[in-house]
């Protein structure tokens, strides 16, 4: 009798833990867990100072600010809950939610004190927008916030912060005053640039504040929970109130490298969601479950080194542009002929700077660059040119045949006039875009044809990076003047004056864009809602599910 209980128990014992096991992958199941790529180009988590795509997407989804605009151009309250715009479209009024708070970790209790736990307010916006129009802060997107009235004169030191008109009339209203109407500014407002930063903490961080979960504090659905080598994770934030709730749980977000195979991850469903490359796409073999987006923020141009040698003479550099063949792209799905520096993924006040209408690149001119070439020479007196130019290995066959046309004008001069002959020669090497990136840094290259990326939505932010880089090793007051003029230009000027520095970078001869490139963002089969906004490259989670 004895022996038959001690079974019966053992056996009810068996099946209770057989449902708890079951009930536990329920629960898991349940549980909605995203795995995504980055490139780890994270240096702060502050969104004053975000400039790569992978700082915008931790600004997106651990911090939110007065409003989000949907990929229709819908928008939808967020901190604040309602707002008025003036009949001359220059003032904003919102009003914010009460009782929004910012997310506590162990470590800002421990900095703040245990009873610190104050609300989101207006004020925590206009600390934001002054620090993001402060020459101090060298935000990024300050173009984009030019347009506030007493921005420049904040940016160029001519005034104080508080001379921006961002005010909070109580907690719980802010207005804000433009120089003009913009018809961007709601998704402005929903950038990076615009989240809040509480002042108490910003301060107490003593100059660190982004640098580390422990100095960050953030108010969005979510927040990093852990930094290591190889990814970040992003937990759902619990303290959360506001107006757009998420049903993802926790955010992976894995560093590749060269050998990550991302495309074939995501097939297999591996990855949730991915930036992939035209060519990268092109490979894909299934892709009738995937959802993919195509937007064109890529400009392949030729940058041309300016300390190299035969170079760094002007005239020779424009030569090289004039004779390049033109571009052919009739058999590329990915590819077509660029009208300017800035890609098509860069707008201003709803518009691209540059059209097929008014493309700034010059068209091919032979004898006149035969011309340039020979006045080049005569200044430099050289009797030898070897080029190399470098680009990836996608884009051997292209920068083969774009060269031709070099080959076959500026070839042809051999000889001085008094007989002394001219060397020319001109090759093309492959390597990883990492090499490339590596020698142009050093200045050890002769020309590259280069992808450049936009990182969000502004053409002015991607002409600065393109000048900050410089790869070129370009130096220019005119460059600078037209640059500082594009930063504080209004919405109904941005366009004429971006195209001004395009064009003077151009006519320096040490920038040609060649082409735009598509590339794609694409989710996985059975996920949706994941919200890609293609004029900025900003991601957002916060409505993701999956079937």
């Amino acid at each position: 009798m004895k022996q038959n209980c001690k079974r019966i128990f053992s056996l009810l014992l068996c099946a209770a833990l057989v449902c708890t096991l079951f009930a536990g992958c329920g629960g898991r199941n349940k549980q909605l867990d995203i795995i995504y790529p980055i490139t780890g180009n994270i240096t702060s988590f502050d969104p004053q100072v975000a400039a790569t795509q992978d700082e915008y997407l931790i600004a997106e989804n651990c911090y939110e600010g007065l409003v989000r605009v949907e990929d229709d151009g819908t928008v939808k309250p967020a901190v604040a809950v309602d707002w008025t715009v003036s009949t001359d479209q220059k003032t904003y009024t919102f009003h914010l939610r009460q009782g929004l708070k910012w997310h506590l970790t162990d470590a800002v209790t421990e900095r703040m004190g245990k009873n610190w736990d104050p609300d989101i307010t207006a004020h925590d916006f206009v600390f934001a927008l002054q620090r993001a129009v402060s020459p101090q802060t060298a935000c990024p997107l300050y173009p984009a916030l030019s347009g506030i009235a007493g921005a420049q004169q904040v940016y160029t030191k001519q005034k104080s912060a508080s001379a921006l008109q961002v005010k909070a009339t109580d907690d719980y209203t802010l207005v804000i005053t433009l120089r003009t109407p913009d018809a961007g500014f709601f998704s402005t407002l929903s950038g990076a640039a615009a989240m809040p930063c509480n002042k108490e903490f910003f301060t107490a961080t003593k100059g660190r504040y982004g640098l580390g979960t422990e100095y960050s504090l953030f108010n969005g659905q979510f927040y990093v929970k852990n930094q290591l080598d190889t990814s970040y994770t992003l937990n759902k934030n619990q303290e959360y109130k506001g107006t757009n709730p998420t049903k993802v749980d926790n955010i992976t977000l894995n560093i590749k490298d060269e050998n990550s195979k991302v495309p074939e991850k995501l097939e297999s469903g591996y990855y949730d969601a991915a930036f992939l490359t035209g060519s990268e796409y092109g490979a894909l073999k299934k892709k009738d479950d995937l959802t993919a987006i195509p937007y064109a923020n890529t400009t392949w141009a030729f940058l041309l080194n300016t300390n190299q040698g035969s170079l760094s003479n002007e005239k020779m550099r424009r030569a090289i542009c004039l004779s390049l063949s033109p571009a052919d792209t009739k058999n590329s799905k990915y590819l077509q002929a660029s009208t300017g520096i800035t890609p098509p993924s860069t707008t201003v006040d709803g518009g691209n700077v540059t059209t097929a209408k008014n493309s700034l690149v010059p068209a091919r001119d032979a004898a006149r660059a035969q011309t340039l070439w020979k006045a080049g020479l005569e200044e430099t007196g050289l009797t030898t040119v070897a080029l190399t130019v470098i680009t990836t290995p996608e884009m051997d066959a292209y920068a083969k045949a774009l060269v031709q046309g070099v080959q076959s004008s500026l070839g042809t001069v051999t000889t001085y006039g008094n007989g002394t002959g001219i060397a020319f020669s001109l090759k093309i090497e492959t390597m990883t875009k990492a090499e490339m990136e590596s020698q142009m840094a050093a200045g050890t290259y002769d020309i590259a044809l280069y992808p450049m990326e936009a990182a969000s939505q502004s053409p002015v932010t991607f002409l600065s990076n393109l000048l900050s880089t410089n790869y070129m090793k370009l130096q220019s007051d005119k460059i600078e003047r037209a640059l500082t003029v594009a930063k504080n230009a209004t919405a109904g000027t941005a366009t004429a004056a971006c195209r001004a520095c395009e064009q003077a970078l151009i006519q320096t001869g040490a920038v040609l864009p060649v082409f735009y490139e598509s590339a794609y963002y694409v989710m996985a089969g059975g996920v949706s809602g994941v919200q890609f906004h293609p004029g900025s490259g900003r991601v957002s989670f916060v409505e993701a599910v999956r079937a």
